[in-house]
């Protein structure tokens, strides 16, 4: 859905999508979709009303619309992969006739999934019997949503392309961000943060715009991860739905985005039972005070203590290159499945476990990566759908480059297979050459 919505949750599911078509050979399928900054002004006014009538079918749980056209595919295939936001998407991959008939193995990625939710939204998640096993990444939900369906549920945290940039990119010093913050915030602490930032000649970079649409994916995923690598502090607030005993929160990218930059980690943990099992660090993410009179002395306190500094950021490193990478989740999929490892996905488990060695065991701005040769390509026989892939042709091949923009597509290649050239490792080119491709 990346041309119709594309807004910023849904680069979650497109950085998913590039790192598994950078490990397997993959053909990107995908409808094409009219350009969302070149609409006349009653395309818009028919767009503004459809979104409304969706979103009151939706709390009603009634069928909408689809926007995505109708897009032949040929071919056989072991396996599809959907991947989607919300769940009135579930249904999208229809766009596709015919699909479920001519593949293997199916499953799908399903990002929101709040508990609250799930019962009035029963007749969305009835579309989950098309696939042969789902993935959620709100643990909560997962006994909600399976009396809803006969396919198992399972939970899927979301995880981050470990290797865009090394957090070794930038040394200490060069770190010129005090402070970052991408998404949400709690205000009265931000306010805080903002006077002692102009009080003390600090850096603080934070969100500035609502409704904000992405032009170019693989631009956006670049400037988060670099203005990420340059912070200290990497502020990330805990999502909330809802007040009281039925409040619920639940782990976010924004975690391990914050992990892998190499800076600390500072706001509020998730109070999920899941999140100890993912973290090793019990500071994997250092507290603030809600109390905005106490920002100052704990951000003095952390600063002044070196070594604390240092061994956050590292253990929170350390934990991203050894299990929060994409290739990780997508390695507990193929398990889960019943399917084998590929190449491509050895070959890149193998990069984190070097890269994990290397930085465990030498000083950060000692860290020097260099891309492999180049590997051979296997012949297509997996199929990979995501609600959020696109590219300019009904059928396209994927390019070695990288996957572009996204729509309700299918994403096919090898399993097992291997990846072309700069997919084989995993280190990103640089920003002039992945922006043109």
């Amino acid at each position: 859905m990346h041309d119709l919505v594309p807004a910023p949750w849904n680069g979650v599911i497109y950085e998913f999508m590039d790192v598994v078509r950078r490990m397997e050979d993959a053909t990107l399928v995908a409808p094409v979709v009219p350009d969302p900054y070149n609409r006349s002004f009653w395309k818009n006014c028919r767009k503004t009303m459809r979104n409304t009538l969706g979103r009151l079918l939706a709390l009603a749980a009634m069928p909408t619309a689809s926007e995505a056209p109708r897009t032949e595919v040929e071919g056989d295939f072991d396996l599809t992969f959907y991947a989607c936001q919300f769940p009135h998407e579930i249904r999208e991959i229809n766009c596709v006739p015919g699909w479920r008939k001519r593949t293997r193995k199916a499953c799908i990625f399903l990002l929101e999934t709040w508990s609250r939710d799930v019962e009035k939204l029963r007749q969305h998640y009835r579309h989950l019997d098309m696939f042969d096993h789902v993935f959620v990444f709100n643990a909560g939900s997962v006994p909600l949503i399976q009396r809803h369906t006969r396919t198992p549920v399972t939970y899927l945290p979301t995880a981050v392309d470990t290797l865009l940039l090394p957090a070794s990119r930038y040394t200490v010093s060069q770190r010129c961000v005090d402070y970052v913050c991408i998404g949400r915030r709690l205000n009265r602490v931000h306010g805080r943060m903002l006077e002692l930032c102009g009080r003390d000649n600090r850096f603080y970079v934070f969100d500035l715009w609502r409704g904000m649409k992405a032009k170019d994916w693989d631009a956006v995923r670049l400037q988060n991860a670099d203005l990420a690598a340059r912070a200290r502090h990497y502020v990330v607030w805990k999502p909330v739905k809802g007040t009281g005993a039925a409040a619920e929160t639940t782990l976010t990218t924004r975690y391990f985005e914050g992990a892998s930059s190499g800076a600390v980690m500072i706001g509020s943990t998730p109070d999920i039972p899941e999140f100890k099992g993912l973290f090793s660090s019990p500071e994997a993410i250092v507290n603030m005070p809600t109390d905005p009179d106490r920002t100052a002395d704990f951000l003095e306190q952390l600063e002044a203590d070196a070594d604390r500094y240092a061994a956050i950021a590292r253990a929170n490193r350390l934990d991203v290159l050894s299990r929060h990478d994409w290739a990780h989740r997508w390695a507990e999929m193929l398990a889960v499945l019943g399917l084998a490892s590929s190449p491509g996905l050895d070959a890149r488990l193998a990069e984190l476990r070097r890269r994990h060695a290397v930085e465990s065991g030498a000083e950060p701005h000692l860290i020097e990566v260099r891309l492999p040769a180049a590997m051979p390509v296997a012949a297509p026989t997996l199929a990979a759908a995501s609600a959020m892939a696109s590219a300019s042709s009904p059928v396209s091949a994927a390019p070695p480059g990288g996957l572009h923009n996204a729509i309700p597509g299918t994403l096919s290649g090898a399993l097992p297979g291997t990846i072309p050239g700069d997919a084989a490792l995993p280190n990103p080119e640089p920003a002039q050459a992945r922006q043109a491709h």
